[in-house]
């Protein structure tokens, strides 16, 4: 027979047990349930891509006529899993034609057309889409589709995060065709050679070049802009198959990178830019022993804006 010694340790023991086991299953719910309720951290990366006019993977433009529109919706999508902060750099045959940042949480989509105008004939003439993350250097690796495809990310891409690029084809316009044609040459009047990288108070050459293939004469508008600001203005008239060409030359006045010459013609008097076209101009200070007069026009708050442009 058990004595009484025993049962009492016999249920003692039990207790114990029973406490033990509705902890372990109150433990094991509460672990199942933090996995449920807590996302598991997967890989960190951003998404990059490009769509066709149309919001889907297809009808890129690649094949183009000289001075047409092509169209193309850039996408971006942050996967990692902190706020994260892009530079967008469009590059057309090695020539930045725009730039744009980019901040986004984790999980934002950021999606915007991009209109661009193709210049000169030719095949295979390289667009190249360039994403930049704040502290990162280039590193992944993206699908491709069509024509699109994701470069090596090498010297090429200037230390890009993420690098896309079209090749689009440019054929000559048919004679029937209407359109204007307008574009920049650099100082050596060929494609190229751009004066993006100056010192304070250097002087920069553009060639403006506007040619009216409307079948009518044309009435143009012509305004520079540098970091908003008109620094120049010029009426253009034109009869049909006629060519237009001016030397622009413009001083820049203070140091900093990414400033913004704008180049917008308006057509037949109206108010919405009917072409435009942009250069990003890095300006740094003259160095110790250059030999260089500055001459500039501030606002009245002492800064190169605010300028009096606009009295009654």
């Amino acid at each position: 027979m058990v004595d009484a010694e025993d049962a009492k340790r016999s249920t003692k023991l039990d207790k114990i047990l029973t406490v033990l086991l509705v902890a372990s299953i109150v433990l094991a719910v509460g672990m199942t349930v933090y996995v449920i309720v807590t996302p598991k951290q997967g890989e960190k990366f951003t998404e990059f891509y490009i769509l066709g006019p149309n919001g889907t993977a297809d009808e890129y433009p690649t094949s183009l006529a000289v001075a047409e529109a092509g169209m193309a919706i850039i996408g971006v999508v942050n996967h990692e899993y902190a706020n994260s902060t892009y530079q967008l750099e469009v590059l057309l045959n090695g020539t930045v034609i725009e730039k744009e940042d980019v901040n986004l949480m984790h999980n934002e989509t950021w999606e915007d057309p991009f209109t661009f105008y193709a210049i000169g004939e030719g095949k295979d003439q390289k667009l190249e889409f360039l994403l930049f993350k704040e502290g990162v250097d280039s590193s992944g690796s993206a699908d491709s589709a069509d024509r699109i495809c994701e470069t090596n990310l090498t010297n090429d891409t200037h230390g890009a995060y993420r690098s896309l690029h079209l090749w689009v084809d440019v054929r000559e316009r048919r004679a029937e065709e209407k359109f204007t044609e307008f574009y920049l040459l650099g100082p050596n009047r060929t494609f190229g050679e751009y004066p993006t990288n100056l010192s304070v108070a250097e002087e920069g050459l553009v060639i403006i070049v506007v040619s009216n293939h409307e079948h009518v004469n044309s009435t143009y508008r012509l305004e520079v802009l540098l970091n908003g600001a008109v620094i120049g203005e010029d009426d253009v008239n034109l009869m049909h198959n006629e060519v237009w060409k001016d030397t622009f030359a413009f001083n820049p006045i203070e140091k900093g990178e990414d400033q913004k010459l704008e180049f917008l013609l308006y057509k037949d008097g109206a108010d919405e830019v009917y072409r435009s076209i942009r250069l990003w101009v890095d300006v740094r200070e003259r160095k110790e022993g250059e030999k260089f007069t500055g001459f500039y026009i501030l606002g009245p708050n002492g800064t190169a804006d605010e300028y009096p442009t606009n009295l009654s």
